[in-house]
């Protein structure tokens, strides 16, 4: 897939198709001066633009989006967590963590999911705020729990955890977006 077709789809994560395909044209052009790293230096730098202009034109749905994710968010990290704790004599265990991570990575991925298939148009921002604020939250929040134990084995197996849960909620809600795009992109082909 070339630069710009890459582009142009991380670009519509946060706009129409329309404007992420001339946003993208764009910057290609202008990259005959400019070196790869410029390129996507620009692609991110107008991704972030375009997240910022979304929270600004909704300051309400969007925190209203990102709180009702919040719930589902941790509706499942609990739930995970209640999970293992089902069976006492395995915590701390390989399966006991392949379970949790899961369990927990599934429902970040389905909040995002849902997120955007709620807010078609805010989702992915609302998505963005979720996962800067998991990052705040959790992460600050497993130092605390874990205290003196924080270099332990299983300390460090839970920060990866928590760390890395943006990544399926962001992974989520792009996956419905892109099939958003799809789907009309093929309504209006007919």
């Amino acid at each position: 897939m070339p630069d710009t077709e890459r582009a142009r789809r991380l670009l519509a994560v946060f706009t129409s198709t329309d404007s992420a395909e001339g946003i993208a044209g764009d910057l290609a052009e202008a990259r005959e001066s400019g070196s790869s790293f410029w390129f996507w230096r620009q692609v991110l730098t107008t991704s972030v633009t375009l997240w910022g202009r979304t929270l600004i034109g909704a300051p309400l749905v969007i925190p209203a989006l990102a709180a009702g994710g919040c719930w589902l968010l941790a509706s499942s990290v609990l739930g995970s967590i209640a999970a293992v704790g089902l069976f006492p004599q395995h915590i701390g265990s390989g399966g006991s963590w392949i379970v949790l991570a899961s369990l927990w990575w599934g429902g970040a991925f389905g909040t995002g999911a849902a997120l955007v298939g709620v807010g078609q148009a805010r989702g992915m921002a609302a998505c963005v705020v979720l996962a800067i604020a998991a990052e705040a939250l959790l992460i600050p929040w497993g130092a605390k729990v874990l205290g003196a134990d924080i270099l332990g084995s299983q300390s460090v197996i839970f920060s990866f955890v928590t760390a890395l849960t943006p990544v399926p909620l962001l992974t989520g809600g792009a996956f419905v977006r892109f099939r958003a795009i799809a789907r009309n992109n093929h309504i209006q082909e007919a």
